[in-house]
């Protein structure tokens, strides 16, 4: 993205401020979802003492952290720093942009549910679509970093739900 589209992008949403309240609003709540049913999902799970849960709370968590790590050492710029300008979804946060840890966490827990629950599943990779665009349009993230979250959380889901 270059920075003329992006400052006409954020400068156009946020001209509409039902559209700019909208997608604040949004991203909060399809973060919260995807959290607490992770939380219902793995309760239920340990509570029904289903053989899964061990191994979904190992890729889950493994996966986050080799996924923050790397954020870390990498250090990407979000867009808001490095076009100067103002994002719809207000951050302070510097760097650690790629790939967005908010999709790759919402794409491996859909692997996850999917591991489980096909129905729950696809709904769990809807939310995760809607993350991403929510996570580009409102500022925080250049497409290639919710693609690439995105990416790594199925990849992720795959290897350590269904090949080890």
């Amino acid at each position: 993205m270059k920075r003329e589209a992006y400052i006409d992008l954020m400068s156009r949403i946020r001209s509409n401020q039902k559209l700019t309240d909208f997608i604040i609003w949004s991203n909060r709540l399809t973060t919260y979802v995807v959290y607490v049913i992770f939380i219902v999902f793995m309760a239920f799970l340990f509570i029904t003492k289903n053989a899964a849960f061990t191994r979904i709370l190992l890729t889950t968590a493994i996966s986050f952290v080799i996924v923050s790590v790397f954020r870390k050492i990498y250090n990407r710029k979000r867009p808001y720093e490095i076009f100067d300008a103002e994002s719809v979804i207000k951050k302070d946060k510097e760097g650690n942009s790629f790939p967005s840890r908010h999709v790759f966490s919402a794409s491996v827990i859909a692997m996850a549910c999917l591991y489980i629950n096909i129905p729950l599943g696809v709904i769990m990779i809807l939310i995760s679509t809607c993350i991403a665009i929510l996570r580009v349009v409102g500022g925080v993230h250049f497409i290639s970093d919710v693609v690439v979250g995105a990416l790594v959380g199925i990849v992720s889901g795959i290897i350590g739900l269904y090949i080890m």
